[in-house]
């Protein structure tokens, strides 16, 4: 019968290590039927001494139950990282360096062993007892404890949160994006991505009926007055966009839910939020922000905070 592993790699930010001098420490369990594993990026060195990690399970029935559990792994693994304010980067599930076909049959058949190409994010493959993954590699640093790791990542596995699916979806991506954000070095652009993180938490409800009823009048008028098709299909469609709440609009009110009572840079959370959501609407349309005299250093490193919180609060909410 076929057995299937997965494999879960990732770096952490530059800056930051798993403080843990093990080549390997076990996740979840230690035997049967599930065992997951966080193992260092590189054969033979331990995990606190390179930003490279994977996290390996297996094996598994199916291909189906192994990327079941990859995508589990993946959701506890974002949750240390949000909770710990850890960068990490999963990729984009290509592969971006390795071995040609030729250089994997070679090293193949000197190992002799199942060698496929590293990559970052999720790999399925089948079972081996032996396998290594073939890649080309052509700071100060911030220890977070592995006692942490395990305990916050078992207690998100074995979380009930699978049964809310939308809210586990958008958090999930909000906290890929907050991390992500860790790895971009230059604040213009380190403060937009952590408003985008915001951005993907919102849900943008419906206005009122009335309201509906107006903008459903103005597209009529669109439609019968507007002969060019291409200018008219672009009309309409912003319009039917004023059947809901704009993002400022929305997000203020997440805000004032779930981070009423605090403040960030001396001013209210939703005073912050709007703040923030101007700076990112200057930056995005004008190129620049209108005021030179904002330090963009100091924006992002609040921003960053502002964004922690939320988002932390948004898992909370959730369970």
């Amino acid at each position: 019968m076929t057995m299937y592993n997965f494999r879960l790699r990732f770096k952490i930010a530059e800056s930051y290590r798993v403080k843990c001098d093990l080549e390997s420490v076990q996740l979840i369990g230690s035997s049967k039927p599930e065992r997951i594993r966080l193992v260092s990026g590189e054969k033979g060195s331990p995990i606190n001494e390179g930003i490279d990690l994977a996290i390996i399970g297996g094996p598994y029935s199916s291909d189906n139950k192994a990327s079941i559990a990859a995508f589990k792994s993946k959701r506890a693994l974002l949750h240390w990282a949000l909770i710990s304010r850890t960068g990490i980067y999963f990729g984009d599930g290509k592969h971006r360096s390795g071995l040609t076909k030729a250089g994997l049959e070679w090293a193949n058949e000197k190992y002799g062993c199942h060698i496929p190409n590293d990559m970052l994010g999720i790999d399925i493959y089948e079972h081996s007892e032996i396998i290594r993954f073939a890649s080309i590699k052509v700071k100060p640093t911030v220890d977070r404890a592995i006692s942490h790791l395990v305990d916050t990542f078992k207690n998100e596995y074995y979380s009930d949160r699978d049964s809310i699916e939308k809210p586990t979806d958008k958090l999930t991506l909000a906290s890929e994006i907050y991390s992500s954000s860790f790895f971009d070095t230059f604040p213009r652009s380190r403060f937009v991505t952590l408003i985008t993180a915001i951005e993907a938490l919102i849900e943008e409800p419906s206005h009122s009926e009335d309201i509906q009823r107006l903008v459903d009048e103005w597209i009529k008028v669109a439609q019968t007055r507007i002969l060019d098709s291409d200018t008219r299909n672009s009309i309409v469609g912003r319009l039917r966009d004023l059947n809901r709440q704009s993002i400022g609009q929305s997000g203020a009110e997440l805000v004032d839910r779930l981070l009423s009572g605090h403040t960030f840079d001396n001013k209210p959370a939703v005073d912050f939020f709007k703040y923030c959501y101007d700076k990112r609407s200057q930056i995005l349309h004008e190129g620049k922000l209108t005021d030179n005299g904002v330090d963009l250093w100091k924006l992002a490193n609040s921003t960053e905070e502002f964004v922690h919180r939320l988002i932390l609060a948004s898992f909370n909410a959730s369970s």
